[in-house]
């Protein structure tokens, strides 16, 4: 409700989805939304040890997000991979740099965002090796 009317028609609200329904829906999305607070401490961890099933979303569906910085580098996140805000003040630009991003500019995005999937898929894969291995 509080969405800005210019923005509106770029969104479509789904609420609480069962799994399969959400799968369906990110798989026809363009960005995914996080909503992270570094005042919240039950996001703090995802600044320090923790990680999110939403970062998960992003790494496994491809889909570039919208990210508040203080969250971004720890989890993989930079300028080629993600949109950024700093506060929650401008989320509403980052909301519209993701809107008025040229398809070529979205194609990168997600080319980037696939590659550091990809390494970390595969730095988990080794880890796990070497663990077995121990």
């Amino acid at each position: 409700k509080d969405l800005p009317k210019e923005l509106r028609p770029y969104f479509n609200i789904k609420g609480r989805l069962p799994f399969d329904k959400m799968y369906d829906v990110i798989e026809n999305s363009d960005f995914i939304l996080t909503s992270y607070d570094a005042e919240n401490e039950k996001h703090r961890r995802y600044i320090t040890t923790g990680t999110s099933g939403t970062f998960q979303l992003v790494f496994g569906f491809n889909k570039p997000c919208i990210i508040i910085d203080k969250f971004a580098e720890i989890n993989g996140f930079d300028e080629k991979n993600a949109v950024f805000y700093d506060s929650p003040d401008t989320y509403y630009k980052a909301l519209l740099n993701a809107v008025n991003m040229t398809p070529d500019e979205y194609k990168i995005m997600r080319k980037n965002l696939k590659q550091y999937s990809d390494s970390l898929y595969e730095s988990s894969l080794n880890n796990f090796k070497s663990l077995i291995n121990n």
